[in-house]
This record gives C-alpha cells, sequence and structure tokens, in this order.
C-alpha cells in the first residue's frame, strides 16, 4: 500500500565554499546519467576526490560510474561531475540509496616569506556527503504519475493550489507544475516538489499570475532535466 508523505523542498548543498547545484540524483541504473555543478565560492582553490558509498545490503558503488573522480576548482569557478548508471538488467527492481563524498585533497601551496619561498599546503576540513537516490528498472512516468486531487483557494488577493501526486514507479522524482488556461496559454510554472518512489506526496503551493483558479484547465508535470512528463485535463 502506498503511503502517504509530505513533498519535500528541492535543495541545494552548500559548504565552506563547497556548493552543489542539485542534491537529488533520480536516474535509473541501468542507463540513467546526470550532470552536477560543483561550484566553488571561496578565496582558495579546492581540489576533491568523489566517491559512492552503498547503503544497505547492496553494493550499488560498483554499478554507478563517477567522471571525473578528481575535481580541481578555482576560487570563483565550478567543475561538472557526471554520474551514470551501469548495473545489469538483473539488479532487482526497486530504488536504492547512497551517499555521494567529496573528499577534499589537500593542495601543496608556494608562498614567498622574507624574499624565500616556501611550501605549504592548501584546504582540508570537512567532507560534504549527500545522500542521494536511483533506480533498477525504467520509469514509465505519464502512466505511473496520477494526479490524485487538486484544489484553489485564494487569500488576500493571492491563489493557492494544494496538490496531491501519487508515484506508482520505482523512482522518485522531482516536480515542477506548468499550468494552463482554456486556450493552452500558460498562466503559471511553480516548483512542486519531490515525490518519493511508491508515495503519494501532497502539498500546497501559490500561484503567482492566477487571478483565480477557475481559469486552471491544464497541469503538465515536468521534470527540469527530463521534460515534460505527464498532462492532466482539470
Amino acid at each position: 500500500m502506498l503511503k502517504k508523505i509530505i513533498i519535500f523542498l528541492y535543495l541545494q548543498l552548500q559548504v565552506f565554499g563547497f556548493v552543489l547545484n542539485d542534491i537529488n540524483f533520480d536516474r535509473s541504473l541501468q542507463g540513467g546519467h546526470k550532470d552536477f555543478k560543483v561550484f566553488n565560492d571561496s578565496k582558495v582553490k579546492l581540489k576533491y576526490r568523489v566517491t559512492i558509498e552503498s547503503i544497505g545490503e547492496e553494493n550499488i558503488g560498483k554499478y554507478i560510474q563517477i567522471s571525473p573522480k578528481v575535481l580541481t576548482i578555482n576560487p570563483g569557478d565550478y567543475a561538472v561531475v557526471k554520474l551514470a548508471g551501469r548495473a545489469p538488467k538483473t539488479l532487482e527492481e526497486k530504488e536504492y540509496e547512497f551517499m555521494l563524498n567529496f573528499k577534499p585533497v589537500v593542495i601543496p601551496t608556494l608562498s614567498k616569506i622574507n624574499g624565500e619561498i616556501t611550501t605549504g599546503k592548501a584546504q582540508a576540513g570537512l567532507v560534504p556527503r549527500v545522500k542521494m537516490s536511483a533506480y533498477s528498472g525504467q520509469a514509465n512516468y505519464k502512466e505511473e504519475l496520477k494526479l490524485k486531487s487538486i484544489s484553489f483557494r485564494s487569500e488576500e488577493g493571492k491563489v493557492y493550489g494544494k496538490i496531491k501526486i501519487e508515484n506508482t514507479s520505482k523512482g522518485s522524482v522531482a516536480l515542477v507544475g506548468n499550468f494552463y488556461d482554456a486556450n493552452m496559454k500558460m498562466m503559471t510554472s511553480k516548483f512542486i516538489g519531490r515525490v518519493g518512489a511508491g508515495t503519494t506526496g501532497e502539498r500546497e503551493i501559490e500561484l503567482p499570475n492566477v487571478k483565480d483558479g477557475k481559469d486552471i484547465k491544464t497541469l503538465i508535470l515536468r521534470n527540469d532535466d527530463l521534460g515534460d512528463l505527464v498532462k492532466f485535463t482539470l
């Protein structure tokens, strides 16, 4: 039986100069892939070794390819790390969790003191770690995402939509809602949240630029990376 959860907010990770633009993988272990941007907003060069730590009995780390495995990022710049699923089709079809780790690598430095060149070391400290999910099998969101209910209310000149979405797929997915009028003119686009695999998520969101919820006739759920997933006529 599907359990009800509250849809979580979609966040980036920021830790002492380290900024990761996305904290979700949510891709198939059979061919799914995703790029992540790692920003350096500090004033020194940063270097990280990227590893995967499996959670649970199944060692799925061996099924996820990391490229590159070492990142060197200059101040104010960013690097891209790509994760790609390489699991066999025989892997049990379900969702798996893992930790994506960015272990700091000490960088030798050169400086001058009283005219003499000296050596030193830059960077140490915390290891940014992000809990992520991947799944075995293939998701068909057009069939596996279902709109259980939607309602609208107005308060102090603002319109809010309360949306309940069921995800019967093997994988979690972050959703954006595009709302259209009777002429399929987009009225507003709003991030809804991430719905876990095999769960039902419910969230109320403000709908900017909408004067009356009755004017909304179509909802398209999309993912920023995957594009449009499913269309509902209201």
